[in-house]
C-alpha cells in the first residue's frame, strides 16, 4: 500500500487588525501643534468609522485639546496685543522718553530744576500725545509728581510724606 503524502498544511494568515495611526498622530500633534492636531484628530475620526471603531476615543481627545489649546492661544494673543498697543503709543513713548533723556539733569543740583522742568514738560506733552486715556492720565499722574518734587525741591511745598 502505498501512502499518499499530503502536502504540508498552510496556515492562511489571519488578517491584520487594522489601526487607526491618524488618530494617534492627531492626538500627540493636539498638544504639541493645536491646529494640524485638530485636522488630524477630525481624520482619524472619520477613519475609526471605517476601521471599526479603533481611535475614535483618541480622536475625540484630540478634537476637544487641539480646540482648547487654539482657544487659550487665542486668548493670549489679544491680551497681548492690546497691551503691545498701549506701550507703543506716542503717549506712552514720549513719556519714557522725557523721564530717561532728562534722568542726567536730576542727578546734578546745577542742572536740577532744570532737569524737573524739562521732565515735567515732557510729560505733559506725552499726555496730549495719548490717544488711550489711561496713558494720558497716567502721564498727567506722573507729570503731577514731578511738580510736587520740583516744588518741594524749591521750598515752595512742604516735601510729601512718601518723597
Amino acid at each position: 500500500m502505498s501512502q499518499e503524502t499530503l502536502p504540508p498544511a498552510v496556515a492562511t494568515p489571519a488578517e491584520a487588525p487594522q489601526s487607526n495611526g491618524v488618530a494617534v498622530a492627531g492626538f500627540v500633534l493636539a498638544i504639541l501643534f493645536a491646529p494640524v492636531g485638530l485636522i488630524l484628530s477630525i481624520v482619524g475620526l472619520v477613519k475609526s468609522g471605517k476601521v471599526g471603531g479603533k481611535g475614535r476615543v483618541l480622536s475625540v481627545f484630540g478634537i476637544i485639546i487641539s480646540l482648547a489649546f487654539i482657544g487659550a492661544g487665542t486668548a493670549v494673543a489679544v491680551v497681548v496685543t492690546k497691551e503691545v498697543v498701549k506701550v507703543t503709543q506716542p503717549g506712552c513713548i514720549n513719556g519714557k522718553s522725557a523721564i530717561l533723556d532728562n534722568s542726567a539733569k536730576l542727578d546734578s543740583d546745577a542742572t536740577k530744576v532744570e532737569g524737573f522742568q524739562a521732565t515735567i514738560k515732557g510729560l505733559n506733552d506725552a499726555a496730549a500725545e495719548a490717544t488711550d486715556p489711561q496713558i494720558r492720565d497716567a502721564m498727567k499722574a506722573t507729570a503731577d509728581d514731578y511738580q510736587a518734587a520740583l516744588d518741594a525741591l524749591q521750598g515752595k511745598a512742604e516735601r510729601p510724606a512718601d518723597f
